[in-house]
């Protein structure tokens, strides 16, 4: 720089620069030193206090985040046994034969284990009784009655968490015979 820009400089910021042209220091800063610089004993303190926390908060993250998991599987499985239920008993109402209606409703519930899963099928006549069909034989269900189907399926949660390891879901759905 030139020493007319230098001047001009000092005037407007008089504390900025020595004579010299050289920042000048300021005086009410103190100056570094190396051992702040690097880091020193007190950085080494804070990465230990890290990871003090960081071993408190994990399990508690990682309990959560199973939970959240967890809770999603059982509400899918939930969802399913109603559309399983749905399904079988709008059937029903087309062929009331209750080994079709069983495997219907075996067939919509995807995902789910077949060993804990029941299906009931019936027949509900509001004057009296009513059968569904098995196989080739035909049942006593006509119009008006209404075939009803439920489906139970015992969810085992993967974390087992305060109230228990299985949780029973059931749904049951009526569809009147047109």
């Amino acid at each position: 720089m030139s020493q007319d820009h230098n001047a001009l400089r000092a005037q407007d910021h008089p504390d900025s620069t020595a004579s010299d042209g050289e920042p000048r220091q300021d005086a009410s800063r103190p100056a570094r030193s190396g051992a702040s610089l690097r880091g020193g004993s007190a950085r080494r303190g804070r990465s230990g206090q890290a990871v003090a926390e960081f071993a408190l908060v994990i399990p508690l993250f990682l309990l959560l985040v199973a939970g959240i998991i967890d809770f999603g599987l059982g509400l899918n499985a939930s969802i399913t046994v109603t559309n399983a239920a749905r399904e079988a008993a709008r059937l029903g109402v087309v062929k009331p034969y209750s080994d079709q209606i069983t495997a219907r409703a075996q067939a919509e519930a995807v995902g789910l284990n077949p060993a804990n899963l029941t299906v009931t099928a019936s027949c509900v006549r509001s004057g009296g009784t009513c059968t569904l069909g098995t196989g080739t034989t035909a049942g006593t269900a006509a119009s008006g009655d209404s075939v009803s189907v439920t489906v139970s399926y015992s969810y085992r949660m993967i974390w087992p968490l305060a109230f228990g390891n299985v949780i029973n879901l059931t749904q049951t759905s009526d569809f009147r015979i047109e």
